[in-house]
């Protein structure tokens, strides 16, 4: 029998979490978590790689607080989430052309769960806003019946569905909405 666990040991240990294959079957990418001793933090960032491949490429490496990698329909970007001081923002990542994610959110509560729309022009995600006490979300969806209301109070907040355009090469800039529910 080998020597018990230390809490040390702990450090050495890797997990394995959110693996995505990619739409043509060829790539796979996934967030690959440890404990950083110096630091004191969990650390976690994305890896993609082809499955017949020995290697694999390290797309993301920043403060290495990246995770929820997602591949968009055409298997050319990945878009997931990355903390940025004390919040996760939404980024994308071109990973056929190289080049730096960009981040496409600037939520103060954060963001999590990206998901691509089927053509892959946006990436819809969720996101916490705080709102007043008395503060009315409108709701766009038509109402049930005629006598329910579009409105609804809330005094603690709401969670927000938000989405964002991911750059294409020829484009430079975002755009973010969001819409109460």
């Amino acid at each position: 029998m080998g020597d018990p666990l230390t809490p040390e040991d702990l450090y050495r240990f890797r997990w394995i979490d959110h693996v995505r294959l990619s739409p043509d079957g060829e790539r796979v990418a996934y967030q690959v978590g440890w404990a950083d001793a110096a630091s004191r933090q969990n650390r976690c960032r994305i890896v993609v790689r082809r499955l017949l491949d020995p290697e694999h490429v390290e797309p993301t490496g920043g403060v290495l607080r990246d995770h929820s990698p997602e591949w968009s329909p055409d298997g050319q970007r990945i878009a997931f989430v990355s903390k940025v001081g004390a919040a996760d923002q939404l980024f994308v990542l071109d990973v056929s052309g190289g080049g730096p994610a960009q981040q496409l959110s600037a939520v103060a509560d954060g963001i999590g769960m990206p998901k691509w729309s089927p053509d892959g022009k946006r990436v819809a995600f969720l996101g916490a806003v705080l709102a007043d006490p008395g503060a009315v979300i409108d709701d766009p969806r038509p109402p049930a019946s005629t006598t329910s209301t579009t409105a609804a109070a809330t005094s603690t907040g709401a969670t927000t569905i938000c989405s964002a355009s991911p750059p294409r090469a020829a484009r430079s800039s975002s755009s973010l909405t969001a819409r109460g529910t």
